[in-house]
């Protein structure tokens, strides 16, 4: 028997596929080789805002991100930022989402996209998978008002599914969202695509782990 009533999912990267935005990166005269550079930068200071007690807005991020990559490069903006920024809301589910989601929906328990981004892009690359009917909702961290990994927006989560937090679970590609959930009390499985990473030992060890995101569902399920 499942040990969770609900199941949280990080989105970028997690479950949309970045590999477009390293190819805009290249359409704008960037070196595709730096967006995991850039997106670390995004992530740093929006967790790092959090941690001073204030919030830093997504769209803000991305977009003072990428002219700072722009400038770096010795680039002029061009409409380049804005071109983009609309690969974002354009982003489509990695293969292993659908049967992820799939198995959830057939065992009756809830699925949640929840991401530091904004909810509209899972909702939209869930809409053109034609997934969107497999999800309870779609969740940002906007009304919690802080980012992952701070405990405040897992539990405004399971709050607002009525869920007790040890029988929620957050499953993400990033070690450190998985070490948040199970710091602030809930379940976390960690997929490793690539299969090139080691877990941290300074983090909590996760509930399950597995190279794609359905056999990590099974792992987890499994108990």
């Amino acid at each position: 028997m499942a040990t969770v009533d609900a199941v949280l999912f990080d989105v970028n990267e997690t479950l949309v596929d970045f590999a477009p935005v390293a190819d805009g990166f290249a359409a704008v005269g960037l070196d595709p080789r730096r967006l995991d550079a850039w997106w670390r930068g995004v992530l740093l200071d929006g967790i790092a805002a959090s941690a001073a007690g204030t919030h830093a807005a997504f769209p803000d991020l991305l977009r003072q991100h990428l002219e700072t990559e722009l400038i770096a490069a010795g680039r002029r903006d061009d409409g380049g930022t804005d071109r983009l920024l609309a690969l974002f809301p354009e982003l489509e589910c990695h293969p292993d989402v659908a049967p992820a989601l799939r198995l959830l929906d057939e065992v009756g328990i809830r699925a949640v996209p929840f991401t530091n981004g904004s909810a509209s892009i899972a909702r939209r690359a869930l809409e053109r998978a034609g997934l969107d009917g497999l999800v309870h909702d779609c969740w940002d961290v906007g009304a919690a008002d802080r980012w992952k990994p701070a405990a405040d927006p897992y539990h405004w989560a399971c709050d607002r599914l009525d869920v007790p937090r040890e029988r929620v679970a957050l499953i993400a590609v990033h070690p450190w969202d998985v070490h948040g959930a199970l710091a602030a009390a809930l379940q976390g499985a960690w997929v490793d695509r690539d299969g090139s990473r080691r877990w941290p030992s300074y983090f909590h060890a996760p509930t399950a782990i597995g190279d794609q995101l359905d056999d990590t569902l099974r792992t987890l399920l499994a108990g």
